[in-house]
């Protein structure tokens, strides 16, 4: 967007302000003519010559009748006149609306000495613009609030007629009663470029303001834009925000920030309930507004039922009060509000009269927080106990060191209808982050630590907050002085969370290896935008901004990788994820695509004019090549957790009734008892065969009882760990367990037939590490024999010794924890070095003997040479699968993948092949 060669312009019709100048020149055998702009036009009786002119070139004299100048589009030249030896001069009248104009010369010269044929010269003249600039002001009017900033972001935006034309220098003012306030310098100017003002800017109530630009500044082809007047509107509400508790109480400058950007006028109310783990947490929400000016305020909420607002006034939590201009807000609890769907309406009038009126969505709804939780039973992906289901897929990963760079995605029937960055139902382990409910419990949403619950404990010596685990989780939690968070698994990896956003930042093993997340807000939501390994390899997420029920949510679109990774999405208008390509392997792209089914809305069991959404949910999923689908049918059921007061809170969900899936027969589910309240609670599986399997289960849907057609298993369950106490099989023999703090397994011991038998293990304390947060390292087994096993570990928990029968082995690591040495129980040691992406490249036996590998960009082998020099060579299709295998001799394997039968055909080295 640089200015073109000329900026020479003129309004339409006008002049130039300068006149244009030329000089003629000869040369013994060439001639030049030199215009104003810079411009070269050469000839001689041979050709065009490169050669520059020479001041030391007598000059020609070119009699006027022979010099003819002509401009396009109505451009006229005047005042053509000699006003020296060799040099004329001309004024030029640009043309008379707005458009470039391109001119030409002709001029005949008589014949001399060195040239005794007459010459004609044609050359182009420099190009001149007829240019009318403007001025327009986005938006107008420009909302105004209280001490008169600014409620948007001012753009004043540039236009040029015609668009083509490239300024120079642009000076841009944005004035006050004519004087000037503040300014914008550019170097050069376009059709489109503008200059913002940022919300917040003040202006003088009493004052009047403009904006004025300049092209060309500081040139003789200045032209100035006519005055944009700023017209202001002074709202009466100038914005509305919702706080459902899920980020913890909000400060007023919080809440002012929130109102301000106009985050949110869909409000909700939750009643947040973990029917598996019978927790029930009543999230307090606030409406909140912000008046420009004093003002009368009423706020009602009407009932909403099938997308039908009611007449009937639900509750009027404000009625005609005579509000102070500044922020107010209003406190709901869930038991303020009957559950379901409402529109509220805030009506002001200000102080001057004029009227506004904001309405928005409220809802009181459950909201579901299981999880996989721990001790369910899972058949075909369904959960026995609530009927939920997950659908996990992996889009792309690639091998290496640290915490792996993958992108996985995970379908839950239990959210189904709630909207994100993947689709409704969808999510991503790299959506992890930290919620936090008004009943003081913070739990880890997505990542690998997902649905661990916390609560405070103590404070440390260290100015550290440590949390507690809750329903048989054993990780640790920390706030830092920082105030972000460090969340340790058992084995010692660390997933960092910043302290305002709560979004996981990083992940890091105990050998200081790292996965980075990269955040873009987009649509007004911080999204992952980038996954970065330690050693510079990444994946790059693109997304695009849609409306969905009345939202603007970014929903991704593209994951691209190393060695042309290609992954993309796409959406229906609802925001329900429909297709999922893996690009750029042309027509054998494979694809998967969804299907759902809209379930509407659910009478209300106590009032059947209430209703509760149910809304979308995946009924299908296909592989578009081969056919195979999964499929599934749901049924509504109520569900129930207990109350602080011993009343149950409940919720309608969709159970899974039917699975069926390609070549793998229909299994039905039959399920008995309305979960999270007392009595019988069983579900019943017919498998493809039809037999029954049933499962009978506690209050927290740990299964206690099989009865199948081989016989009957029992469990009593360990409830602080969520893990059997003790087993009994269908042959009468009795497993019992016992476990340490931390939900390790200390004792095994099996009885019922013959004599008992036990295996057992001792684990080291964790502040035998650095940091004191690893777990789960066994320091001895003894299996059922009285065989024991010993492990010892360096301070970052990696096994440096194994020991058993008076023999032992030993490891060695490099700082980057990568294993660099083995000492076999025959003392034999095998060195191994690594490339920079942590794969091994080459491995050194004892006997001196070497073996080499080399790795693509996604960690696959593509080369092994063994100790006698020989190569084995593998290739790979877009998929990662081995296409050919070209070992050492004559001959290679070969492995042909037809997708759409599905089959695998694979030829040995003599050609000969298996289906």
């Amino acid at each position: 967007l640089a200015p073109l060669s000329s900026i020479e312009a003129a309004r339409p019709g006008n002049l130039l302000p300068l006149p244009r100048t030329m000089h003629f020149a000869q040369r013994p055998v060439f001639a030049d003519v030199v215009m104003q702009g810079g411009m070269v036009a050469t000839w001689n009786m041979g050709g065009p010559s490169m050669l520059p002119p020479s001041l030391d070139d007598p000059p020609i004299a070119a009699p006027a009748a022979d010099l003819q100048l002509s401009f396009s589009d109505g451009a006229s030249v005047e005042d053509l006149r000699n006003i020296g030896p060799g040099v004329w001069q001309y004024q030029l009248r640009v043309p008379p609306s707005p458009a470039r104009s391109q001119g030409e010369l002709r001029v005949e010269f008589a014949p001399t000495p060195q040239a005794p044929q007459p010459t004609v010269l044609q050359a182009s003249l420099p190009e001149a613009w007829a240019v009318v600039p403007s001025l327009t002001l986005e938006p107008s009017p420009i909302p105004v609030g209280v001490g008169g900033t600014l409620q948007s972001d001012l753009r004043v935006v540039l236009g040029m007629d015609p668009p083509e034309y490239r300024s120079g220098e642009v000076r841009l003012s944005l004035q006050r009663s004519g004087e000037s306030v503040a300014d914008l310098i550019s170097t050069y100017g376009y059709d489109g470029f503008f200059a913002l003002f940022g919300r917040g800017l003040r202006l003088e109530r009493d004052q009047t303001y403009s904006a004025v630009a300049t092209i060309n500044a500081q040139t003789p082809f200045a032209l100035d834009t006519d005055v944009a007047p700023l017209t202001q509107s002074s709202d009466v509400i100038l914005g509305v925000c919702g706080n459902d508790g899920s980020a913890g109480e909000m400060s007023d400058g919080q809440m002012l920030q929130c109102v301000l950007s106009g985050r949110s006028s869909n409000l909700k109310l939750k009643r947040r309930i973990d029917i598996p783990n019978q927790r029930v947490c009543d999230m307090g929400a606030e409406i909140a507004f912000f008046l420009a000016q004093p003002a009368t305020v009423s706020l009602r909420l009407y009932p909403i039922d099938d997308m039908d607002v009611s007449g009937a006034v639900e509750a009027t939590l404000l009625s005609a009060e005579v509000l102070d201009e500044g922020l107010h807000r209003i406190d709901l609890t869930p038991g303020d509000v009957r559950l379901g769907t409402y529109l509220y309406e805030i009506d002001a009038t200000g102080q001057l009269g004029n009227q506004e009126m904001v309405r928005g969505s409220l809802s009181n709804e459950p909201d579901r927080r299981d999880h996989l939780a721990l001790g369910h039973t899972i058949v075909r992906s369904v959960d026995v106990f609530d009927g939920q289901f997950v659908l996990s897929r992996s889009d792309a990963q690639v091998a290496g060191r640290g915490p792996m760079l993958a992108f996985r995605r995970s379908y839950s029937s239990s959210l189904g209808n709630r909207i994100g960055p993947y689709g409704r139902g969808w999510s991503s382990p790299i959506e992890g982050h930290l919620s936090f409910d008004a009943c003081g419990v913070i739990q880890a949403v997505g990542g690998e630590g997902a649905g661990g619950r916390f609560v405070y404990d103590h404070d440390d010596s260290e100015g550290n907050v440590v949390y507690r685990p809750l329903d048989g989780y054993h990780s640790s939690l920390f706030r830092r002085p920082s105030g972000d968070f460090d969340l340790y698994a058992l084995d010692g990896t660390r997933y960092q969370y910043d302290g305002q956003e709560y979004q996981l930042r990083l992940i890091e093993d105990t050998s200081g290896n790292r996965l980075s997340y990269e955040y873009t807000p987009i649509g007004g939501r911080l999204v992952v935008t980038g996954l970065v390994q330690d050693n510079g390899r990444r994946f790059d997420l693109r997304y695009e901004v849609v409306g969905v029920d009345g939202l603007a949510m970014p929903l991704l679109q593209q994951l691209t990788g190393p060695d042309g990774i290609d992954v993309r999405y796409r959406y229906d208008e609802k925001g329900l994820l429909t297709e999922v390509r893996r690009a750029g392997l042309g027509s054998a792209d494979p694809i998967e695509q969804f299907s759902y089914e809209n379930f509407g809305r659910y009478p209300d069991r106590s009032n059947p004019t209430r209703s509760h959404e149910l809304g979308w949910r995946l009924t299908t999923a296909t592989n578009a090549l081969s056919g195979a689908a999964i499929q599934y049918s749901y049924n509504p059921r109520w569900s129930g957790a207990e109350q602080g007061d011993g009343s149950f809170a409940d919720v309608i969900s969709l159970f899974v009734t039917e699975l069926t899936e390609t070549d793998a027969g229909t299994v039905t589910f039959s399920y008995v008892g309305e979960r999270g309240r007392p009595g019988v609670q069983t579900t019943v599986v017919k498998n493809a065969r039809l037999y029954d399997t049933t499962y009978t289960m506690n209050e927290f849907g740990g299964v206690e009882r099989i009865d199948d057609p081989i016989g009957s298993q029992s469990t009593v369950w360990n409830l602080q760990h969520r893990k059997p106490h003790s087993q009994t099989d269908a042959e009468g023999v009795l497993t019992e367990f016992s476990y340490d703090a931390y939900g390790n397994t200390l004792q095994q011991r099996l009885s019922g037939r013959g004599e008992p038998v036990q295996a057992s293990w001792t684990f080291i304390p964790p502040d035998t590490f650095d940091p004191p947060v690893i777990k789960n390292r066994a320091q001895t087994y003894t299996d059922f024999r009285g065989v024991e096993q010993t492990y010892s570990y360096d301070p970052a928990g990696r096994l440096i010794g194994h020991s058993q029968g008076g023999v032992s082995m030993s490891y060695g690591y490099d700082a980057r924890g990568d294993q660099v040495s083995h000492t076999d129980y025959n003392g034999n040691t095998t060195e191994t070095a690594y490339n920079n992406l942590g794969l091994p490249i080459r491995m050194t036996y004892a006997d001196g003997a070497v073996v080499s590998m080399a790795f693509d960009a996604r960690g696959r082998e593509t080369l092994r040479t063994d100790e006698l020099g020989r190569a084995t060579i593998t290739e790979y299709d877009g998929l990662d699968r081995p296409l050919r295998v070209d070992p050492p001799g004559p001959g290679d394997r070969r492995t042909v993948y037809d997708d759409s039968t599905p089959s695998i055909t694979s030829f040995d080295e003599l050609e000969r092949s298996t289906i």
